[in-house]
């Protein structure tokens, strides 16, 4: 990727943070017990969420189209396991990344990680955040110009609807000199649920990504056909790049 790179996504991923943050004055400082109270409440919000999507999915007045395919498994422990455990990823995720000086200033990162801060820590948030949104929305322009002046070219058709956000690729194999990608579209945008990239040479491509969540892409004319790159990331939540040059691209939908 040249503009929507690993280290594009992982800032993007900080320019919303402040959206949920909650002030209080109890965050000013370290406070056990005040932890405990909101761990305990955002833990049982979960529970309560889940069993309400468990209610509604049996409810009879809702049409059978929008209910997931199998039923939502309501069991209050694995909830609570899995809150733990996506709270612990969410600490370390700020103690990594969260900018120095604004780390120095929270009291507790553990209640940062539970959406409270103080004020003066949400305004510093808040600025770092919107500051990150700035450059990575300047790189996703720059991109989207260069894809639009392709696409007044008179480019093959195959440009408009190469466009995989929120796809799971369920599969990616060889088929004579072709490679064909699978895709899992019920999460994305997209009605594609075949990638044939006719004539393909795989340039790049760190690990296999079977059950990989297909993030963004980037496509340049080459001699000869066309480069791809992709943007994937793992059920590991690892961000894997992807890149093939090919003659040409047909779908099946």
């Amino acid at each position: 990727m040249k503009y929507m790179t690993k280290e594009w996504y992982q800032t993007m991923q900080n320019t919303s943070f402040h959206l949920p943050l909650h002030t209080s004055e109890h965050a000013e400082k370290y406070s056990q017990a005040f932890y405990r109270m909101l761990y305990k409440a955002r833990e049982d919000e979960m529970v309560r969420i889940w069993g309400e999507v468990e209610k509604e999915y049996w409810n009879p007045d809702l049409p059978q189209e929008y209910k997931p395919p199998n039923p939502p498994s309501f069991d209050p422990e694995t909830i609570r396991k899995n809150f733990r455990k996506a709270h612990r990823h969410n600490v370390k995720d700020l103690k990594e990344n969260l900018l120095e000086y604004i780390l120095r200033q929270v009291a507790d990162v553990r209640v940062l990680a539970l959406h409270f801060a103080s004020a003066a820590v949400k305004q510093d948030i808040t600025a770092w955040c919107k500051q990150y949104e700035k450059a990575t929305n300047q790189t996703a322009k720059g991109y989207a110009k260069q894809y639009k002046a392709m696409l007044k070219k008179g480019n093959p058709a195959f440009l408009e609807d190469f466009s995989f956000h929120d796809c799971k690729v369920t599969s990616c194999h060889r088929q004579g000199n072709n490679l064909v990608i699978e895709l899992d579209n019920s999460g994305g945008f997209s009605d594609i649920e075949t990638i044939i990239l006719e004539q393909c040479t795989i340039l790049k491509q760190e690990t296999p990504f079977r059950n990989a969540w297909w993030l963004y892409e980037e496509i340049y004319p080459v001699d000869g056909g066309w480069e791809i790159h992709a943007l994937l990331q793992n059920s590991r939540r690892q961000l894997i790049d992807f890149i093939v040059r090919a003659a040409s691209v047909r779908f099946k939908r």
